[in-house]
């Protein structure tokens, strides 16, 4: 629940701080390209109604931290609307509960590695706020979940990946959802900003003849970002 207040606190900062529109000095001019760089820490969990029964078997899925690093290209339209495009490798995933063998719940780290494209980040400029939406796809890169053995020690367990021939109890290879941030610009190449993500597209599979369909498990992360503006 926490994390789902994160875009409603981006909104009513905006709201709050809006004035008419005057360029900063340093401000590129319309009709420039600029290039970013960008990294930040962020939490992330599943969310859903089958969150809970289909991947986080012995409870509620919990918050995991992770890094992101990105490239951004920027179109400056206007001045008061420009137009992002991106390219991030994120570490996602959950904390999630498990039964062992001998029905006792256990924390189990579930870890999955994406590149992620946000082809077209709608901006709008308002001096040093910038707020921004926008759709995005990601490629699952990797993925794990640690598993305990007949011992009680803790292992991990990369088949989550899933091959040609896994049938069930893997992550999708595709994400899709939509973003929105907010970011304050300090001087005239950095940036810090807070960033919200929420998959659409269910990202765990089970045995689709016996659900009739995914389960409904998406991501979801907020990301705190630094960024630093390569071109001028």
């Amino acid at each position: 629940m926490k994390i789902m207040l994160i875009p409603l606190l981006l909104l009513a900062t905006v709201g709050a701080t809006a004035q008419v529109y005057k360029p900063l000095p340093d401000q590129p001019e319309s009709g420039q390209l600029t290039i970013s760089l960008r990294g930040g820490v962020g939490l992330s969990t599943v969310v859903g109604r089958d969150a809970h029964d289909s991947l986080s078997t012995g409870g509620s899925p919990g918050y995991k931290t992770g890094l992101t690093l990105g490239l951004c290209v920027t179109s400056h339209l206007k001045p008061t609307f420009w137009l992002g495009h991106e390219l991030w490798l994120q570490q996602q995933g959950a904390m999630v509960r498990l039964n062992d063998d001998n029905g006792q719940s256990y924390t189990s780290r579930l870890r999955l590695q994406h590149l992620t494209i946000f082809p077209a980040n709608f901006t709008w400029v308002q001096r040093s706020l910038r707020l921004y939406a926008g759709p995005y796809v990601s490629m699952a890169l990797a993925a794990s979940i640690q598993r305990k053995d007949p011992a009680g020690h803790l292992q991990t367990d990369t088949s989550v990946y899933g091959t040609a021939r896994t049938l069930t109890g893997y992550v999708s290879k595709i994400d899709a959802g939509l973003g929105l941030g907010l970011d304050y610009a300090i001087g005239s190449r950095w940036t810090v900003g807070l960033r919200f993500q929420r998959g659409l597209v269910p990202i765990w599979n089970e045995n689709t003849l016996n659900q009739g369909g995914q389960p409904a498990v998406y991501n979801q992360n907020g990301t705190l970002t630094v960024g630093y503006q390569l071109s001028h």
